[in-house]
């Protein structure tokens, strides 16, 4: 059996349940031995469908990214205006870092470099639009008009690199998710007009 073997609705089923697992457990830590015993199915089938286990991982990131850009699309479309899209944002991004470990997060970054070739691209994508709808922002009067905007971002970036190390910074009781949160919000709270200010108080007392 190929992958073009199967159904779109199988096909999917299947990406989504190896993306739980690896997401949790990590690449480097998930073997093809257990990804076919938890999903109830022969190695040799997933080696079919796959071929390989770098294979079967870019298939993996190929669906979280197209899922993701789906789903930010789908958020600045529905949102009224930038600053609303942007706390959207922050709150889809810390809900989808709730099911991802820290092993997932290095091995991306250190082992598995290879396969980070679109998912890298995307990421770039993902900070141009960023800009724009800071921008878009600026003109809503939503976003400070003196924001040093590429500074805010690498700032913004920065912080994001200590999710790789949580366990050198952070005590266990800290998760991944709850990080995000506070970086972005500090993020937001760093470029909000006064106007904006009070927009974003409103939205995260109603996020309690």
């Amino acid at each position: 059996m190929e992958l073009k073997d199967l159904k779109e609705e199988h096909y999917l089923r299947l990406i989504k349940a190896i993306s739980e697992i690896i997401v949790k457990k990590g690449p480097s830590h998930t073997s093809m031995d257990y990804v076919a015993s938890t999903l109830n199915m022969s190695k040799r089938t997933l080696y079919e469908l796959f071929g390989s286990k770098d294979d079967m991982i870019r298939h993996v990131l190929e669906y979280n990214t197209e899922k993701s850009k789906q789903e930010v699309d789908e958020i600045f479309r529905s949102s009224s205006n930038a600053l609303e899209a942007m706390h959207k944002l922050t709150n889809y991004l810390a809900k989808i870092h709730e099911t991802a470990s820290v092993d997932f997060i290095r091995d991306m970054d250190v082992r598995c470099r290879h396969l980070r070739i679109d998912y890298e691209s995307y990421q770039g994508e993902v900070v141009n639009q960023l800009k724009k709808v800071i921008h878009l922002g600026i003109m809503q009067g939503v976003f400070r008009k003196n924001i040093d905007l590429d500074l805010q971002i690498r700032v913004l970036l920065v912080q994001l690199e200590s999710l790789k190390r949580m366990e050198d910074f952070f005590p266990p009781e800290i998760t991944i998710s709850q990080v995000f949160i506070v970086i972005g919000r500090g993020f937001l709270r760093n470029i909000v007009s006064s106007k904006g200010l009070e927009m974003l108080e409103q939205m995260e007392a109603t996020d309690q």
